[in-house]
């Protein structure tokens, strides 16, 4: 797109086509209503997307969504006619319920738009959800947002609307439709030190961990006594590491040792877990017994806070270690 190709459209097609007169557009005139219609001079450079959708996990994925959803159309309704005015109803076997397809959407409204003598009208129940988005209105749109609509306001009104029916909820692929449950194991949301589970937003699962080639089941609370009360507490990051021999003390103010025995590159734990650790290597200590190609060393080394100086030491670190290249500068 560029003034020159407007300018020629306009004297070639546009005028003489609209209005049957040969007329000459100065480019100027061309380039000074591209402004006044919103239009900038930007150099194009090459942009390239990349969406992942011909990635074989991503293709495998649509093929399956694809097969059950033909599947689920059969139990459906279908519509024929110039308007679709026509209802095929489904032909189901006696222990077969009817489908009914319910898609689910967001979108972002800053003002509403109304003709002349309409007013706001107040709309009957349904399954809307409508927010303020903002810090200081009614926060963000999360999923635990989606839940409770789904549970409160869609659900309900879907069972009074198709009674004996299974509802085909689909959604698109926003993040707060693929979060992560309120009892899933994420690190981010763990504490380092031990807290009162009352306190925790968040409700974990217990954990588990191979050990010498066993499943190991990992309790991650504990019962304290706190001014005569049992209370029951998240036992923190440190603890759980501990708990795995993945935590040891070293000398000076202490240290984080990354184990070689038993620290595979496929370790769950270890790789979710080490870029939570707050305490690393600091004055006199020592990162020891390093495995060469321990992915821990990646993830661990670039987030210390301050590296060995006076008296300390890289011992044991494999050659090919990935942290040497990272801290030797």
């Amino acid at each position: 797109r560029s003034a020159e190709n407007l300018q020629r459209e306009l004297q070639t097609v546009i005028l003489p086509d609209k209005f049957g007169v040969e007329a000459r557009t100065a480019i100027s005139t061309v380039a000074k209503f591209l402004k006044l219609w919103g239009f900038k001079k930007r150099i194009a450079g090459q942009q390239i997307y990349f969406d992942g959708r011909e990635r074989p996990d991503v293709v495998a994925y649509c093929q399956d969504w694809a097969k059950k959803m033909l599947q689920y159309r059969k139990l459906m309704d279908d519509y024929t006619g110039d308007d679709m005015e026509v209802t095929v109803s489904p032909q189901l076997r006696i222990w077969e319920n009817k489908h009914v397809l319910v898609t689910h959407d967001e979108s972002t409204f800053y003002s509403m738009w109304l003709e002349d003598g309409e007013s706001n009208r107040n709309l009957p129940e349904e399954a809307r959800v409508i927010i303020q988005p903002g810090t200081n209105k009614d926060g963000w749109w999360k999923s635990m947002d989606m839940v409770k609509q789904l549970k409160e306001q869609a659900l309900p009104i879907f069972e009074a609307l198709h009674p004996n029916c299974i509802d085909v909820l689909c959604f698109d692929q926003s993040t707060n439709h693929n979060a992560y449950p309120n009892n899933a194991l994420v690190t981010s949301r763990m504490t380092l030190n031990p807290k009162p589970a009352s306190k925790l937003e968040w409700k974990f699962r217990d954990g588990w961990f191979i050990k010498n080639a066993q499943k190991v089941q990992h309790s991650f609370f504990c019962t304290e006594n706190v001014a005569g009360e049992d209370v029951v507490m998240f036992k923190g990051i440190k603890k759980i590491l501990q708990e795995r021999d993945l935590w040891a003390a070293a000398r000076g103010r202490g240290a984080m040792v990354v184990p070689s025995m038993g620290c595979r590159e496929s370790c769950p734990a270890w790789a979710g877990l080490a870029p939570r650790l707050r305490v690393m290597a600091r004055v006199g200590g020592s990162l020891a017994r390093g495995g060469g190609t321990c992915p821990a060393w990646a993830g661990l080394v670039p987030r210390a806070r301050v590296l060995p100086r006076r008296g300390g030491s890289l011992a044991g670190v494999g050659g090919s270690c990935p942290a040497v290249a990272g801290l030797a500068p």
